[in-house]
């Protein structure tokens, strides 16, 4: 249940811009990020699959955030122009999803109970 709240709570925009916050905090703590840049090696498939949306939105939803000038694309790199912009847009995203492990729960079958 908390998965579904998870979804109905958050615009596909704050789920997409959380996921790549957490992606970079990852990359960063391991040593992949440099000058605010990482690889997301990930298809907009499989972005979907894990955000609750279908690859057209995940599709609109990246060129949405492409044209804001809040971060850029190119190929599987991304590089954030505007952390604290992006992380303004997160401020509705709970609290138990703030953590690393959130992304495991959100595309686990078993999240649900």
């Amino acid at each position: 249940m908390q998965k579904l709240s998870w979804l109905g709570a958050t615009s596909a925009l704050e789920r997409m811009v959380a996921f790549l916050l957490d992606l970079y905090d990852r990359a960063k703590s391991s040593g992949l990020a440099k000058e605010n840049r990482f690889e997301v090696p990930l298809t907009q498939q499989q972005l979907g699959e894990l955000l609750g949306l279908t690859a057209v939105h995940v599709n609109r939803t990246l060129k949405r955030l492409d044209s804001s000038g809040l971060l850029e694309r190119r190929k599987a790199l991304v590089r954030l122009i505007d952390i604290e912009g992006l992380q303004k847009m997160t401020a509705n995203i709970p609290p138990c999803f703030a953590h690393h492990d959130a992304w495991v729960r959100l595309g686990s079958p078993s999240s649900d109970a």
